[in-house]
């Protein structure tokens, strides 16, 4: 590290199973970011490209691109959002507050966008153009939908007198072409696009809508000529270039390009015209392009860094994830709610017997709606009479909406730190000081901890699995409400709804900002037996890792649904 320069530790947390885009701006940030430090006095020290399945670890700055993910919230001093417009959904809009710096590539969609702090970081791409020869004219839509969408509209009013185009899709396009116009459907490795992209002469770029994205950028970068509809990040990022024909296609109210017929075939034939008669950039003017590109997405970089070390964020914890003392243990009110599912009682027994909490700070409330002969309530009071003062029992006369029953539970509770139990899941020893640790003692006292993806295991097949909810959804869409941690301040701000099902889904909607995604390890297991609530299903397969269950836990939860585990003999 070059005297002088303090250490940033970067980590950039993406889908991985993304081929496209996310690859390519992943491989982008991680060899520019590098010199956009330096450009501001800070060296760049290790970054970390990691799937947003993993598991978080402590960072400077996490970089999350186009999906945010909370769970990394609170492992970073400073957290930035790279912006993909055209799929912004209004689910995430629950995180807004959470970003230091929301990074976009263009200035049109920063002004349609809700995120406060933008920056836009003009973008570029990191090819190599050549010297060669080049002819024909190529259309790559990937697996785009707003590629594929303006394909649909243009492909149909393409004339014999055209030149030849070929049409790369990874699905079928339902139009019929003329004789011109050969379409190609499936899988297009980098390589061979690299290859037709350095040889092609012209490269038609034209979109639904875009968040300037890379089929014109590297078009540009490989020396070719360009044909683009006049999106406003189009206009924006290409408006000087001399090598271009514009198709013009006006706006709708949603920000989507309108390719009406008369409109189009007018526009196209101009379009053709502009590049039969036009003439593309010498291979010097495009090393020259390239470099200028390439600068000002450093330079613009950089301005972001310092957007972030000057917004004033406060510290990470001492410790992540976040430790919380036995001393430090506050009194705790354990909710378990029960129907109609007596032999599972001894499972929630096991987890407040094993627990390392402090068990003179624990209020173990169950509240029971179930018939009369599928109760647990002698069990119950056999380990109230086992444990004085520490089970408060609530039997109720008829079945009662789930959401109903946590708030009646929650009102009889004496603390105001509440924990959820399910009576069908595993908790590890150290579950609960953990969810407390993060609701107490993690980047701030927050109202409500959870988590959204969870460990499973399957008591009849012995499958173990890891649920992972949609992104797409908002947090309390996501949430897994047999892990919810939360002040009784909380609840009171907003009980639960008369609902039977994703009761959490409203309780957190609006507040995502007071609310810790915790990661899963060490604290749940979900059970999945057949009878359970829960939308979250085990998927098909062969028994697995078994979470590392030893086997006198193994033989105890499978005996709650009549499964018995026999000896290995093979050896």
């Amino acid at each position: 590290m070059p005297p002088g320069l303090s250490l940033l530790h970067v980590v950039i947390v993406y889908n991985k199973e993304n081929t496209f885009g996310l690859q390519k701006d992943a491989s982008i940030l991680s060899k520019l970011l590098i010199s956009a430090g330096r450009s501001i006095g800070k060296s760049i020290g290790g970054i970390k490209l990691i799937d947003m399945r993993e598991p978080p670890i402590v960072c400077d700055i996490c970089i999350h691109l186009e999906i945010p993910q909370p769970v990394w919230f609170q492992w970073a001093k400073y957290t930035i959002m790279f912006v993909n417009h055209e799929w912004w959904l209004e689910s995430w809009n629950g995180y807004l507050d959470q970003f230091d710096v929301a990074m976009f590539r263009d200035e049109f969609s920063m002004k349609k966008s809700a995120l406060q702090n933008g920056i836009v970081v003009p973008w570029c791409c990191d090819i190599v153009p050549k010297n060669t020869n080049k002819k024909g004219l190529v259309w790559f839509l990937g697996g785009s939908v707003n590629k594929r969408a303006a394909a649909e509209s243009i492909l149909p009013l393409w004339k014999e007198s055209y030149p030849n185009l070929s049409v790369f899709t990874t699905t079928e396009l339902s139009v019929q072409v003329s004789s011109n116009v050969h379409i190609h459907v499936g899988f297009l490795s980098e390589k061979d696009k690299e290859a037709m992209s350095h040889e092609a002469l012209g490269h038609i770029c034209i979109s639904r809508a875009e968040s300037l994205g890379y089929p014109a950028i590297e078009a540009e970068s490989y020396g070719g000529y360009m044909i683009l509809n006049t999106l406003p990040c189009f206009q924006e990022y290409f408006g000087m270039s001399k090598h271009i024909s514009w198709v013009k296609t006006p706006i709708d109210d949603k920000g989507y390009a309108v390719f009406e017929r008369d409109n189009c075939s007018l526009q196209l034939d101009n379009a053709l015209h502009g590049f039969i008669n036009g003439s593309i950039p010498s291979f010097e003017e495009t090393v020259a392009v390239n470099k200028e590109r390439k600068e000002a997405c450093i330079k613009g970089l950089g301005k972001m860094l310092q957007m972030c070390l000057d917004s004033g964020r406060e510290g990470l914890p001492k410790q992540m994830p976040p430790l919380l003392t036995f001393e430090d243990c506050p009194f705790i009110s354990i909710v378990t709610l029960v129907y109609n599912r007596p032999k599972f009682i001894e499972n929630a027994c096991l987890n407040l017997l094993t627990t390392d909490y402090p068990k003179e700070k624990i209020e173990w409330v169950v509240i029971d709606d179930s018939d009369p002969d599928a109760s647990p309530s002698n069990r119950v009071i056999q380990f109230q009479n086992k444990f004085p003062g520490v089970v408060t029992y609530i039997p109720l006369v008829r079945k009662t909406p789930i959401g109903v029953k946590r708030n009646i539970a929650i009102e009889k509770a004496k603390h105001s730190v509440i924990l959820m139990m399910d009576d069908d899941d595993y908790y590890p020893s150290t579950s609960f000081r953990r969810r407390v640790a993060y609701l107490q003692k993690g980047r701030r006292e927050y109202g409500c901890a959870v988590c959204t993806t969870i460990a499973m295991y399957d008591l009849r097949t012995g499958i173990s699995a890891v649920n992972v909810p949609p992104y797409t959804l908002s947090l309390g869409e996501r949430c897994s409400e047999a892990t919810l941690t939360f002040t009784r301040d909380f609840w009171n701000a907003r009980k639960f709804e008369a609902v039977d099902m994703a009761e959490g889904e409203n309780f957190i909607k609006g507040r995502e900002s007071l609310v810790a995604e915790m990661p899963p390890q060490q604290i749940i297991v979900a059970l999945s037996h057949g009878s359970n609530t829960s939308r979250r299903k085990s998927p098909e397969g062969k028994a697995g890792c078994f979470w590392g269950f030893p086997r006198e836990l193994l033989v105890f939860l499978h005996g709650l649904v009549g499964v018995s585990i026999e000896e290995d003999t093979s050896s």
